[in-house]
């Protein structure tokens, strides 16, 4: 399996079709180069990818703690969304 992150963040590049991972290397490529982001992302195995992880500001207590650079805003203490669910 192939995906696409960003060469900078290693964050997750999620397509139109919120398709995350490739089984061939050439269907990522193709996705990559549609997305127009081939300046910015690069194609890895999915099994070589550790997400990294970012300190972020729980909204309710104010205390930082780490989570995945990948986790969505509903499942994010640090995000109004998280809360307001």
């Amino acid at each position: 399996m192939y995906i696409i992150v960003n060469k900078e963040t290693l964050a997750l590049h999620h397509s139109r079709s919120r398709k995350v991972r490739w089984s061939r290397k050439g269907d990522a490529t193709k996705e990559l180069n549609r997305s127009e982001k081939a300046d910015t992302h690069k194609i890895m195995m999915a099994e070589d990818y550790e997400e990294p992880m970012v300190e972020r500001i729980n909204l309710m207590s104010g205390k930082p703690y780490m989570e995945g650079i990948n986790t969505p805003a509903c499942c994010s203490p640090s995000c109004e969304t998280y809360w307001s669910m």
